[in-house]
């Protein structure tokens, strides 16, 4: 084995070493904000919310209306209702207004770069939230005052 050799080993070794001591601390971090995520995901659960809400983390627009965004949401995944992460993607000329998920995970599941850019937003998603819930229970209250006319309706003119 010639020096070169010798000393590509020793770097490959030292570097491996490294990158071991990193990926462990990485899972132990990545855990922990699991665990802290499950636990709010649980909470949230309680709540029996069934709403979803949006919040930006990051994105940007071009000047022809050609936007991206990653976001962090409350939605319904899979069936499966929690704090989600997304990206996206669309055009605010397009017609139909439609707009692409490029990748949708609940929170846990997404890459690890990605919930901890995500995370510091939890506190807007909870008001968004919060606001959300307000305006559905007004709407739902209004619409069932509306059925209730219907249905007298219906029962006078069933008789």
């Amino acid at each position: 084995m010639t020096s070169n050799e010798s000393s590509l080993s020793e770097k490959v070794q030292a570097s491996f070493r490294e990158l071991t001591t990193a990926a462990k601390n990485l899972n132990q971090v990545s855990d922990e904000l699991s665990q802290t995520i499950s636990f709010l995901d649980a909470v949230l659960q309680k709540l029996n919310l069934g709403v979803s809400a949006w919040v930006p983390v990051t994105g940007d627009e071009d000047p022809n209306g050609h936007y991206w965004s990653r976001d962090i949401g409350y939605a319904k995944v899979e069936n499966h209702w929690g704090i989600a992460l997304r990206n996206i993607h669309g055009s605010h000329d397009d017609p139909d207004g439609e707009v692409t998920t490029d990748d949708l995970w609940l929170f846990n599941d997404a890459p690890r770069w990605l919930r901890a850019e995500g995370v510091a937003h939890i506190p807007a998603l909870f008001e968004k939230l919060t606001r959300l819930a307000d305006d559905t229970a007004k709407r739902i209250q209004k619409s069932s005052k509306e059925a209730k006319e219907l249905a007298g309706a219906i029962k006078a003119a069933h008789k």
